[in-house]
């Protein structure tokens, strides 16, 4: 039977989370493949909230010390994509090439009603006007016109990245064991996310599409508005090259 949106929404409305499952097999809005860093950094909580619209005080859900080993008390993670995507777009359509990063809160109680956690997207920053548009327009997002260092990371030798007067990031790989596992950053990729719409989306990373994932550390260097003044943080990360599918946007609800 061909399935739509428009008849997942009808099912979402008579069914609730009886939908969630069902998400993943869904039509895509957007596929494509993605050169990218995901980085987690522990900063102060006080940090994390203020990444957060002020009606989200509060909500963060502290994550446990299985996924985060070592965390300390008055610590949230936050969220970094740090990448290049290509042939990405609307399938079929999927003919845009682009840098893109991200600062993201993870493990917000969305929902006043489920206490799965979602993803918020405080910033998308990409060097594409028509990116920039179109994220917003589609999901709500916080997109914006900005200056990357390298300008393709992808055909850069280093892990090192720096959205200009935003973000700088200084990673090597990890040498030993990592601080946090692979699990852990599968896991926050891939949690329904939100921005400024009353609707929600969620990514599919196909994680065995990446010939190699790195285990990587440095530091990130966040500048305000993100933080009062510019701070350095300790930062673990991993990198690869992932296919990944854009599911939505649909009803919060439905990702419950």
């Amino acid at each position: 039977m061909f399935k739509s949106w428009s008849t997942l929404f009808l099912l979402g409305l008579s069914a609730g989370s009886t939908v969630k499952a069902a998400i993943a097999d869904w039509p895509a809005a957007i596929i494509g493949t993605y050169n990218v860093t995901f980085a987690l950094v522990a900063v102060p909580e006080s940090v994390a909230y203020s990444l957060l619209p002020a009606s989200y005080a509060g909500k963060i859900i502290p994550p446990g010390q299985d996924k985060f080993p070592g965390l300390e008390d008055g610590q949230l993670p936050i969220f970094l994509e740090l990448g290049r995507e290509k042939n990405a777009g609307p399938p079929g359509l999927n003919i845009e090439n682009f840098q893109e990063a991200k600062i993201e809160v993870p493990f917000v109680k969305r929902l006043d009603k489920s206490e799965d956690p979602f993803l918020y997207k405080r910033l998308i920053a990409v060097d594409s006007l028509i990116d920039v548009i179109g994220g917003a327009v589609q999901f709500g997002l916080n997109s914006t016109l900005q200056t990357f260092a390298p300008s393709n990371s992808s055909n850069s030798s280093t892990f090192d990245y720096s959205i200009v007067n935003v973000v700088d990031a200084a990673l090597k790989p990890t040498v030993g064991a990592p601080k946090w596992p692979l699990e852990t950053f599968q896991e926050v990729g891939g949690l329904p996310w939100f921005a400024e719409y009353l609707l929600c989306a969620q990514h599919f990373y196909n994680w065995t599409s990446s010939p190699e994932v790195t285990h990587l550390e440095g530091s990130v260097t966040l500048h305000p508005p993100y933080v009062p003044e510019t701070t350095t943080f300790p930062a673990q990360a991993v990198h690869g090259v992932f296919d990944f599918q854009i599911k939505g946007a649909l009803l919060c609800d439905l990702f419950v």
